[in-house]
C-alpha cells in the first residue's frame, strides 16, 4: 500500500504533469569504464548543486564553484547564462562570475562565486510558498536553472559544466543517498589464481565535489584497487576495478576482505546480492573469497 505522504507528493507531481510540467532530475552520464579521462581529467562543480530557493526578489544568489585541476595547466574561462521558460539569457549585470578567467597550475584547486540578482528574475518566476498537504489545489511554476560552462585552453569540459535549478518555494527535504554496486561479492580462486570484480560508486543527484577513497582490510590475499582515490561529481558514476590473487601458498578456505568507502555523504546504499555482510552505516561491505 502506498503510503499517505507517498501519495500525496505523487498527486502533486500529476498537477505539475497537468499544469506546468513535473520536473524532474537528469539521470547520471553513463561514464562508467575504468581508467579514462573520469579519473585524470580537470574536473569542477557547484559545492551544494541542489535545488536552491529565492523568494526575495530583491536579494543576490550566491554559489560556490570548485575546480580540480589534477594534472592539468592552461587557461580556464568561466561563462554562466540562465534559462527561463525555454529562454536563455547571459546578461552580465544580472548574472556574473568571479572570477571568469585564470591560468590554472597543476593539482591545485581553485574556487569561484557565481552571482545572480534576483530581481533580474520575471515576476511570475516568486509564487507563494505552495501547500503541499493540498494535493487537490493545483498551481503552475517554472523554474529558473542557471548554467555555468567551462573552457579548457578553448575546449569545452565534459567533467566541469554544471547547473543549478531554482525555484521561489521550499521543497520538502530529504537526505542524500549515495550508492555502491558490487560486481561479484563471492570469488573462487585456485591457488595462484587472480580475478577482478568492478565497485561502481553513484553520487547522489543533490550532492557536491567530493574526494572518495577505498581500502580493505588486513588480509593474507594479494588485493589492488585501481584506482583507490578519486574526487566525484553528482552527475556522473565511478566504476573503480579490484584484482585479487591468491598466493600458492595458501591453504583451501574462506577469506573474507572487508571494503570500505571514505568520502561522500553519511547515508548509503549498497547493492551486493552475494556479500557475506554489509554495513551501510559505515560504508563497508565484505567480498567471500574462497580458496580451493
Amino acid at each position: 500500500m502506498i503510503q499517505p505522504t507517498r501519495l500525496m507528493i505523487i498527486l502533486v507531481c500529476i498537477v505539475f504533469l497537468i499544469t506546468s510540467g513535473c520536473v524532474s532530475q537528469s539521470p547520471p552520464k553513463n561514464v562508467t569504464s575504468t581508467l579514462n579521462d573520469i579519473f585524470s581529467a580537470p574536473i569542477g562543480g557547484f559545492v551544494h548543486p541542489e535545488k536552491n530557493t529565492i523568494q526575495d526578489p530583491n536579494t543576490t544568489f550566491e554559489s560556490d564553484y570548485v575546480f580540480y585541476s589534477r594534472d592539468w595547466s592552461g587557461e580556464v574561462k568561466y561563462s554562466v547564462s540562465g534559462k527561463y521558460k525555454g529562454q536563455i539569457s547571459n546578461e552580465s549585470s544580472v548574472l556574473y562570475v568571479e572570477p571568469s578567467t585564470f591560468t590554472a597550475k597543476p593539482n591545485h584547486v581553485y574556487t569561484a562565486k557565481v552571482y545572480l540578482n534576483s530581481s533580474g528574475l520575471p515576476q511570475d518566476f516568486f509564487i507563494p510558498q505552495p501547500e503541499w498537504l493540498k494535493p487537490d489545489i493545483g498551481f503552475s511554476y517554472s523554474p529558473y536553472f542557471l548554467y555555468f560552462n567551462v573552457s579548457l585552453d578553448g575546449t569545452d569540459s565534459l567533467f566541469c559544466n554544471d547547473n543549478i535549478h531554482l525555484q521561489s518555494f521550499y521543497d520538502k527535504p530529504y537526505p542524500p543517498v549515495d550508492e555502491i554496486a558490487i560486481e561479484d561479492g563471492s570469488l573462487s580462486l585456485k591457488k595462484g589464481e587472480s580475478k577482478n570484480f568492478t565497485i561502481t560508486y553513484s553520487p547522489d543527484w543533490n550532492t557536491g565535489l567530493y574526494e572518495i577513497s577505498y581500502s580493505f582490510s588486513k588480509t593474507p590475499l594479494n588485493v589492488t584497487i585501481t584506482p583507490s582515490h578519486f574526487i566525484a561529481r553528482h552527475d556522473l558514476r565511478y566504476t573503480v576495478d579490484v584484482n585479487v590473487t591468491a598466493g600458492s601458498h595458501l591453504v583451501p578456505g574462506q577469506y573474507p576482505v572487508s571494503f570500505t568507502e571514505k568520502g561522500g555523504v553519511n547515508e548509503i546504499m549498497i547493492r551486493c546480492d552475494k556479500c557475506n555482510a554489509s554495513d551501510p552505516r559505515k560504508q563497508m561491505f565484505v567480498v567471500n573469497v574462497t580458496v580451493e
